[in-house]
């Protein structure tokens, strides 16, 4: 074998390039001084599935921010938008969600804020759900914390909130009311819900006043009956349809589907999505029963009578 054939197989086992072959080696070296750094964290990641990895992490802070911090990860490690990075540091932990991520050809390295409030609601299932968050003031930014153990007080009424967009998060109704710091100051009722970027959510928020059923020791406000969300579910549309004509039904909350039952070749569906159904009818003077069904529970019924 030539000493040129020598030298391709060994720039071949070392990444094919000499551009290659020094990044795989940087690689290699940077992965095996990662722990000795003093910025070294061992850490939990928590993913948008909610399950929970080990993984190493360095971190560093951002122009003398001290919530905001640039975490970085071992060669060929990942992280996303809206995943949770908690780590131990001096007797203390500090929960992060990760804003965005970028590539320094090397490794990735993630700009994250500590959540520094929880979020906690009562489903309509009556389950408790707390996530970590972001808590900012729309005019000032200014991120809300506690000094005791009492809301931080300031002149905007207005709130946003940032938390993963999961399949728990993203059934958060409007109108939820949330508290933060055990405060009578510290309620607030959801306003808005959009997808603040790529697995985060941003919930809008504005002040609401204090309920005498308002649980301020557990930090959970009064929702409706016992603090359980309660939608009205009602189906709009007319109780009769014209033999061989079309009618529209809608649903006011559209979070489930439509089912036709007792159906014995009365009524026929054209058309069905969650949030409508288009029905015809052809024979005279019988009903059928439209449902609407969501996780499983029929939670509206209309009985419909085909008429000439």
């Amino acid at each position: 074998m030539s000493y040129i054939d020598t030298w391709k197989n060994k720039m071949a086992n070392n990444g094919g390039s000499v551009l290659n072959s020094n990044l795989k080696h940087s690689e290699m070296m940077y992965d095996l001084e990662f722990k000795n750094s003093p910025a070294h964290r061992e850490a939990k990641r928590v993913k948008h599935d909610l399950t929970v990895e080990d993984m190493d992490i360095q971190v560093y802070n951002v122009d003398k921010s001290v919530y905001e911090k640039r975490i970085k990860v071992r060669p060929n490690e990942t992280l996303e938008v809206g995943q949770y990075i908690h780590f131990e540091h001096k007797g203390k932990g500090h929960t992060y969600i990760v804003d965005e991520v970028e590539d320094n050809v090397v490794t990735e390295f993630g700009k994250a804020t500590e959540c520094r409030n929880i979020l906690k609601w009562k489903d309509r299932e009556g389950t408790i759900w707390e996530f970590p968050c972001v808590v900012s003031y729309q005019s000032y930014g200014v991120k809300i914390f506690r000094a005791t153990n009492d809301f931080e007080s300031e002149t905007s009424t207005n709130i946003d909130i940032e938390i993963p967009s999961n399949e728990i998060t993203r059934k958060i109704p409007l109108n939820l009311r949330v508290m933060f710091g055990n405060s009578k100051n510290g309620i607030f009722k959801v306003g808005d819900i959009a997808v603040y970027d790529v697995g985060k959510l941003k919930l809008t928020c504005k002040k609401d006043v204090y309920s005498e059923y308002d649980d301020l020791e557990n930090n959970l406000p009064y929702n409706d009956e016992g603090g359980i969300i309660v939608t009205t579910y009602e189906i709009e549309g007319r109780d009769e349809i014209k033999k061989n004509t079309q009618e529209v039904y809608k649903i006011n909350q559209p979070d489930g589907h439509f089912e036709l039952v007792d159906n014995n070749g009365n009524l026929v569906i054209i058309s069905n999505n969650a949030d409508e159904i288009v029905l015809t009818g052809f024979i005279v003077g019988q009903y059928d029963t439209l449902n609407y069904v969501v996780n499983g529970e029929v939670v509206a019924s209309k009985p419909i009578i085909v008429v000439r």
